[in-house]
């Protein structure tokens, strides 16, 4: 059995060995299940990383003692190697530019009217928007991006996962002209079967520099509304099992946390498709004004103006949805805050 090391509130990454499928993100359906020594138990989802590799991201939320965990499948023919190991946790990093990674998860302060981290200690999110980062910006454009943001008091970002429209047309790179990466071969088309893997493995390296530079990424699954540049957006009409899929994969690959670590997945979809395939949910409310942060609401903004390169913010009708699993919303009723 394989043993591990690791320190509260960072990642673990776990890499197995595990079967070879036509559509390995569609068709292996696996999962591990890691049971402390206190009585916690927390379940996280793999993921297909191309070949025959599959990964599991972990955050140990103990600050002592002892993980065992174990892989479980759908399929009682899909084998992982290895099957089972553990994980000795130890104290958080003393120093590190993103604070939940040594104060702990973002989550609602007793009092309810605001965010604190793990250790109580305050927690305020000043948003960006570089809605086109990932599938436009290099790494080299991203840290200069994180370092300017930075040193601006800036610590989160809004980022669409994927180009959003099926009607998009250019050349496929970053950085260039009328370019942009494909995260699905499959969304000209109005769906999410046909996973990019080395795209994502390159959101992992724009993700990883934003964190380096205590920057929080908040994640959009597949745009609805405007989209990137509105040649008709797909998230209206990807089918839920596919939108259901893609926001797992998200959880999996980039939330490696019960609740919300330093990354967070939103997905503005209309509220009786999210309840059906992804959880329990808040929504948010209209307003021209920016998110209301400090009450955990995200709110959709209307404007109408036109994206131009991967930080300009595009125009977006609708409401902001926030899934269950890996964001929170601290007021402790619904509906919009009151204002005085």
């Amino acid at each position: 059995m394989e043993t591990q090391t690791a320190a509260q509130w960072r990642e673990v990454d776990i890499a197995f060995a595990g079967p070879q499928a036509a559509n390995a993100y569609t068709d292996v359906d696996a999962w591990v299940i890691f049971n402390h020594e206190s009585g916690r138990q927390l379940r996280r989802p793999l993921f297909w990383d191309g070949g025959t590799t599959y990964r599991v991201r972990f955050v140990s939320t103990q600050l002592q003692g002892e993980w065992q965990w174990s892989v479980h499948t759908a399929r009682p023919d899909h084998d992982f190697t290895p099957a089972s190991g553990a994980l000795i946790t130890g104290p958080p990093a003393q120093d590190h530019p993103h604070r939940a990674l040594t104060r702990g998860f973002v989550g609602a302060h007793p009092s309810g009217r605001s965010f604190s981290f793990a250790d109580r200690s305050p927690a305020f999110l000043v948003f960006d928007t570089a809605w086109a980062m990932p599938f436009r910006a290099t790494v080299e454009d991203v840290k200069l991006y994180a370092a300017d943001r930075q040193s601006k008091g800036f610590n989160a970002v809004f980022l669409m996962t994927v180009q959003p429209d099926m009607n998009a047309r250019g050349p496929v790179g970053r950085n260039i002209d009328e370019g942009f990466e494909i995260g699905f071969h499959d969304l000209s088309e109005g769906r999410l079967t046909k996973i990019n893997i080395e795209y994502f493995q390159y959101l992992d390296k724009i993700i990883d520099v934003l964190l380096d530079h205590g920057i929080t990424p908040v994640l959009q699954p597949v745009f609805h509304g405007f989209g990137w540049k509105g040649l008709d957006v797909a998230g209206p009409v990807v089918p839920p099992a596919d939108y259901a899929r893609y926001c797992r994969y998200l959880v999996a690959r980039f939330a490696p946390a019960p609740r919300s670590t330093c990354r967070v997945v939103m997905a503005p979809v209309p509220n009786h498709r999210l309840r059906r395939v992804v959880g329990r949910f808040r929504p948010g409310t209209r307003t021209a004004s920016p998110p209301e942060s400090t009450t955990g609401l995200i709110t959709a903004m209307t404007n109408t103006k036109r994206p131009t390169g991967w930080i300009s913010s595009p125009a977006r009708r609708g409401i902001w949805v926030i899934t269950y699993p890996i964001a929170l919303r601290p007021c402790g009723r619904s509906g919009p805050p009151r204002r005085s």
